[in-house]
């Protein structure tokens, strides 16, 4: 399989130890919002499909990215697209409007890269790589 890195942002430390690298593919058509101070945030949501004892499970992961690189994902990426993101996991805490507390773990991408095309059942190539 060939892979082209699209887009690196330096933002990782090469002393910061929270790396994750997720690869699946694309749900919906990426997301994008211009914020209040001017820079654009794209959330995108990649599923990944597994059969574990016979039985096929979906794993659902949000990816945000920020900045010139969410532009460039925005207009790259699309739904069914196979890609990969690296960067750094981040929880966080919303309140709901029934005022229970949601918690949610995103990836913070700071590097892109677009696979493929799934045309067909591409369970065998779906992936989750977490580095210590």
């Amino acid at each position: 399989m060939n892979t082209t890195i699209i887009h690196t942002e330096p933002r990782l430390s090469p002393l910061i130890h929270n790396k994750a690298v997720i690869s699946g593919n694309l749900a919906k058509d990426p997301f994008r919002v211009n914020l209040k101070n001017g820079n654009t945030l794209v959330n995108i949501t990649i599923v990944q499909h597994q059969i574990i004892n016979g039985r096929k499970q979906r794993h659902w992961f949000r990816i945000n990215i920020q900045g010139e690189m969410a532009n460039d994902a925005y207009e790259m990426l699309r739904k069914g697209d196979r890609a990969g993101f690296s960067g750094m996991l981040v929880s966080r805490n919303y309140l709901r409007d029934d005022n229970r507390e949601f918690h949610i773990m995103e990836l913070e991408a700071h590097e892109f890269w677009l696979e493929r095309k799934c045309l067909r059942n591409c369970v065998d190539a779906d992936f989750i790589e977490i580095i210590d």
